[in-house]
């Protein structure tokens, strides 16, 4: 709209150790025009530790609702194709605003680096594996079907060499399903659209009409000419000579350009080149057994090991990628989701069950003891209890309950003493009244109480020379044995 203001790209670099989720950034490994690659590590309990690639959106389009979904779309997809030739996707997922997927990180160089500066083309047997490679991976990605079955109908449609990575151990891996055409993606191109790299689309990409795997196998034919040829197969100035070169079949026969290019060769590269998608081979394993045919007719040999020989001859050995490590990190911190909260410190609960056992045991016992036994003397809390109320049994009676604070005499002082009867009512003996010698002392009844004096207390004139009766009521109380509270008849 006239008058607003252009947008502002935010520049972003993550520098290393930026954490994105789970992941640790490492370094940058480069950019495109939509989005960045970056050298992350995923750590997790036990001492795992990986690297991976990580696949960003850049921040000018990542308000961009149909990017986004197209960019959902390639890591969903690439996330269901399972080949050694394949760059894995492992992993989804969006940090504030900021979307990636995680992916293996191939250690390696992508086919453009390898050829860039090499004068003439590669070892025919290097550039066989290589094809042979990338073919492999496109028929697994071809065939691959859904969860319900049914084919995905995956056209890669960018069949390049900046999206063939060859590892240093001669590994070939396919990358970058961005603009793949499938069946479940929710954003398809529209028709009339073209997408695709300049120099390395079909005639039906250029033309804008519905593509199928015979596209990828004319992608596949380029990389065949000019990695046993040398040279770009469709440069041009502009986008239109490429694609009109493209477009009306202008393929030279390599045998023009190389004089001693192997016939059969020549022909199967043709053929994989023709402008009707129904005169190239059908599949791209067809043009991978075509392919085999030929080196086995000719005694080569295709192995990851020349491929990794080559490289090494130009580029050096190249280890690992290293970092410098960093303080060791809460292991369960590492696996845990952002937004997930830290988990409480549970209590043992087995010291709290054995104490409700004892309690309950101790209660349940109390409450099955005959009643006599459940008599209870309560002392002062001013000194330990002397002596206590027994019964007739050998068994002591519990303290009831202990009042007053001072810290006194039982005796000599002004002790109250609580019993219980047989029914479990509190009778009080004041140990301030005066006391006849001879005699013991007859208990009062609790205050706010209306009940008679228990029959437990001695008769006030008791005959000195009682005779015992010989049948005592089995309803009496049972008399105490003599002690400093209650002395002994006389």
């Amino acid at each position: 709209m006239h008058g607003e203001p252009d947008p502002v790209l935010r520049p972003r670099v993550l520098e290393e150790g930026t954490q994105l989720g789970r992941y640790t950034i490492v370094r940058r490994i480069g950019a495109g025009g939509m989005a960045e690659l970056y050298l992350a590590r995923a750590r997790g309990i036990g001492g795992f530790d990986k690297l991976l690639a990580l696949k960003l959106v850049l921040p000018h389009v990542a308000d961009d609702p149909e990017f986004i979904e197209m960019f959902l779309d390639e890591a969903r997809l690439a996330a269901t194709l399972d080949h050694a030739n394949i760059a894995h996707v492992v992993d989804i997922g969006r940090v504030g605003g900021d979307h990636f997927y995680a992916m293996e990180y191939v250690h390696g160089l992508d086919l453009r680096e390898i050829t860039r500066g090499v004068v003439g083309p590669l070892p025919i047997d290097v550039a066989l594996t290589i094809v042979l490679g990338v073919t492999a991976g496109l028929h697994h990605a071809h065939e691959r079907c859904g969860h319900d079955g049914r084919p995905l109908g995956v056209v890669h449609r960018d069949v390049s060499p900046s999206n063939v990575i060859i590892t240093y151990d001669g590994v070939v891996k396919l990358v970058d399903f961005g603009i793949a055409r499938a069946a479940a993606r929710t954003k398809s191109t529209q028709a009339g659209v073209i997408k695709g790299k300049r120099g390395y689309m079909s005639p039906e990409q250029c033309r804008g009409d519905a593509v199928d795997r015979r596209s990828d196998v004319f992608g596949l034919g380029i990389l065949l000419w000019e990695l046993t040829v040398g040279q770009r197969l469709f440069g041009g100035d502009s986008d239109y000579a490429a694609m009109s070169k493209i477009v009306f079949g202008m393929v030279p026969d390599p045998r023009q350009i190389v004089g001693d290019y192997p016939p059969v060769l020549a022909e199967i590269a043709m053929r994989a080149l023709q402008r009707d998608a129904e005169n190239r081979p059908a599949t791209a394993q067809a043009l991978a057994l075509e392919l085999e045919h030929f080196v086995q007719a000719t005694g080569l040999r295709t192995s990851t090991h020349l491929v990794a020989e080559f490289i090494a001859e130009r580029f050096g050995a190249q280890p690992q990628p290293t970092f410098v490590s960093r303080p060791a990190v809460d292991e369960e911190a590492a696996t845990r989701h952002v937004d997930q909260p830290l988990p409480r410190k549970r209590v043992p609960m087995w010291p709290i069950a054995i104490v409700a056992v004892a309690v309950l045991g101790g209660i349940g016992g109390w409450f099955l003891r005959p009643a006599a036994e459940r008599e209870a003397v309560a002392l002062p809390q001013s000194a330990a209890p002397t002596s206590a109320l027994p019964t007739t049994s050998a068994a002591a009676t519990p303290v009831e309950r202990v009042a007053g604070a001072a810290d006194h005499d039982p005796i000599d002082g002004d002790a109250v003493i609580e019993v219980a009867d047989d029914d479990g009512d509190p009778i009080v003996i004041d140990d301030a009244a005066p006391t006849t010698p001879g005699k013991t002392r007859r208990p009062r009844a609790t205050p706010g109480r209306d009940r008679p004096e228990s029959t437990a207390s001695p008769d006030p004139d008791p005959d000195p020379d009682p005779d015992p009766d010989p049948d005592p009521d089995p309803g009496a109380p049972v008399p105490s044995r003599p002690n400093e509270l209650f002395p002994p008849r006389e």
